[in-house]
């Protein structure tokens, strides 16, 4: 037994808790400069699909009372002459939707009722058929009049845009940006049409300040830039109007057009120096035709997820102490012992065959070649690649080539390779074409000769970045969930990333 000298005890153990801290400085320094650049992407998505549901539930409110009203007229219940009849439906309607700025009935025939509030009371416009009299009231309740007056118009409602679009269609129709007849305010209407003893369409006005309320809402909570842009006719609508609000909207749209990108693709352009993301999303309401579109400086969403990488935990703090005491013991036993014996790598082999499939094992009965069919397949290479992959995005793990999944070696000549050279280079180039060359350093690959047929042990060690899966121009990501490998959604790729963090 050798005896060592406390001052040589203490220095082993100084730099034994050293290069453990040392280690976990650099793994969080080394995540933080990888993942800053792949993390904007996913951030962006997520945020396009979070805030297109908020944009799509507004407008669905509209939807739903537009289609409660078409029930009302088919029903029989809605009088275009009974004002106040008309009153007691749509001021209570009217209240709770404060997002609406007004609401017009007409049938064919040019008769109308339209509806809007102002201030603390009601006022309603009424028109008889081809008269060019308008008839105004104001009210303090559904049937309670404090002033009436009349006013000579050229105006027919037959001749506005909701009513031309939404006239004989079924389903509610959606108008481009238009001024408003009786506000001057811009603004689209929906509207809905049915047919009683007449055609009968009912309208929903909401001026564009309202939809910007929504946006800047949204935005307030957030580190993005929202805006809405009409496919029709190029109308953009900002949280804001301000001039750098429309730039910046401007320049992320061309950016867009000019990439040709398919919705959901994020887009990248520069602006100020800086680079910026964008993606665009289509507001799937019936016959709307409007985009969402988000942009953000890549680095400045990223920075807050990835700037995480480099703080510490309680918990990692402990457990780099508890690997420096680890590491301490095993170097003062190897001075006494002399050094442990290595582990070759047939009894890696069958000690990982003797513990079955598992998060750190998964066997494969061959490279390439499917054992039912008896033909060579893409999908036996894609399903260990899978198995690669979720070992590097989790904890690591030996993944067999050659070994059935009760653990009974098959070997590798099914797949007809001429020789174990040309075997490993095909298994290297495949990694090399659906993961990258760069992740070759957290892989390790052996083939083992047995009694029984050649056996590839490809050992992983967890990456410490994200990895995916290159499959033509698609990208997947995998994860290790017990025995098997599950592939993750955008939104838990982000979250998984957040939760090692």
């Amino acid at each position: 037994m050798v005896v060592m000298r406390k001052s040589s005890l203490f220095i082993t153990g100084l730099l034994c808790f050293g290069t453990v801290f040392l280690l976990l400085v650099g793994l969080h320094t080394y995540q933080y400069f990888r993942i800053r650049s792949n993390l904007a992407p996913l951030l962006i998505q997520e945020a396009g699909r979070e805030n297109l549901q908020e944009i799509e539930r507004f407008f669905k409110q509209i939807t739903s009372t537009l289609t409660m009203v078409r029930d009302w007229g088919v029903n029989d219940t809605l009088d275009l002459q009974d004002t106040v009849g008309l009153n007691k439906k749509f001021f209570p309607l009217l209240d709770n939707q404060e997002t609406i700025r007004s609401l017009i009935l007409a049938d064919e025939q040019g008769m109308e009722y339209y509806l809007y509030r102002q201030d603390d009371h009601w006022i309603t416009r009424s028109r008889q058929g081809d008269d060019s009299v308008l008839r105004w009231q104001q009210w303090k309740a559904p049937d309670h009049a404090v002033k009436r007056w009349e006013e000579a118009s050229e105006y027919n409602p037959r001749q506005r845009p909701w009513f031309r679009q939404a006239i004989g269609r079924q389903g509610v129709s959606w108008t481009s940006v238009y001024t408003f007849y009786q506000s001057g305010e811009k603004g689209i209407t929906a509207s809905i049409s049915w047919q009683n003893r007449r055609a009968v369409v009912c309208g929903l006005d909401l001026p564009i300040r309202q939809i910007r309320d929504l946006l800047e809402a949204r935005q307030e909570r957030q580190a993005y830039t929202l805006f809405l842009v009409n496919r029709d006719d190029s109308t953009v609508i900002t949280a804001s109007d301000d001039e750098k609000t429309a730039i910046l909207a401007e320049e992320a749209i061309t950016s867009w057009k000019a990439g040709a990108a398919p919705a959901g693709q994020v887009v990248t352009f520069q602006r100020d120096r800086e680079r910026w993301q964008a993606i665009f999303k289509p507001v799937n309401r019936e016959n709307l035709s409007f985009w969402l579109g988000v942009a953000a400086p890549a680095n400045r969403i990223s920075t807050p997820f990835a700037s995480a990488l480099l703080s510490f935990t309680t918990r990692e703090v402990l457990m780099a102490m508890a690997g420096g005491l680890l590491l301490f013991l095993l170097v003062w036993q190897l001075r006494r012992s002399g050094g442990p014996e290595e582990t070759t790598p047939l009894q890696l082999l069958e000690q990982t065959i003797a513990g079955g499939e598992s998060s750190r094992a998964e066997f494969k009965s061959t490279v390439r070649t499917n054992l039912k069919t008896g033909k060579q397949g893409k999908e036996i290479e894609l399903a260990w690649l899978k198995a690669v992959v979720a070992f590097l995005n989790s904890q690591g793990g030996i993944l067999l080539l050659g070994v059935a999944d009760d653990g009974s070696i098959l070997g590798l000549d099914a797949d007809g390779f001429d020789s174990n050279d040309r075997c490993l280079l095909h298994i290297k180039n495949l990694l090399n074409q659906h993961l990258g060359a760069e992740f070759f350093r957290f892989i390790r690959i052996t083939l083992v000769e047995t009694p029984d047929g050649r056996v590839v042990m490809i050992q992983c060690t967890p990456a410490g970045k994200p990895v995916f899966l290159r499959i033509g121009k698609n990208e997947e990501f995998y994860i290790r969930s017990g025995p098997a490998s599950t592939k993750l959604s955008p939104s838990q790729i982000v979250n998984y990333i957040q939760k090692k963090q």
